[in-house]
């Protein structure tokens, strides 16, 4: 069986994730309100579950403005995460899909995990393509063992 063809595919803050971070915080802030006003005395408590709630939503907030844009582009045999002038081999996986959006979260070949959004709104004539690689299975057998050490001896160039 064929593997699915070479594309590269833009990924970005997705605005989506962005929604859905003010609205949990500002039920979280509702809730905490909520709580406090029900209660007869403001307590340490409440100082404390107000602080966890302000640091909780900043880091959200700053770990969403903080993803940057990147490509991910599959090349028949591995993919890849160009962002910044850098390349960095990947293996994605899909963590929700929602056919016209996919989080997928990534796993470095140096180790460490990291998160992408692709909307297919973004670029629509290869969304697809995209979606085919993303689901598709890698090359098997021999093929599957010579782009492994291909990889791990010829890391990719930096950009």
């Amino acid at each position: 069986m064929h593997s699915a063809p070479a594309v590269s595919y833009p990924v970005h803050r997705s605005p989506l994730l962005g929604w859905i971070i003010v609205a949990t915080a500002t039920l979280g802030a509702m809730t905490l309100a909520l709580w406090i006003v029900q209660t007869e005395h403001t307590q340490a408590r409440h100082l404390g579950v107000g602080l966890l709630w302000l640091v909780s939503a900043g880091l959200a907030a700053w770990h969403w403005r903080q993803t940057p844009a990147a490509t991910l582009t599959w090349d028949g045999v591995a993919w890849s995460r160009v962002c910044r002038n850098e390349s960095e081999w990947v293996v994605p996986v899909v963590m929700f899909d929602v056919s016209g959006c996919l989080l997928l979260r990534l796993h470095y070949q140096q180790g460490g995990v990291g998160w992408a959004c692709a909307e297919r709104s973004v670029y629509p004539q290869r969304w697809m393509s995209f979606r085919r690689a993303v689901f598709g299975r890698p090359p098997a057998g021999d093929d599957a063992a010579s782009a492994g050490a291909n990889r791990t001896q010829n890391a990719p160039a930096k950009v």
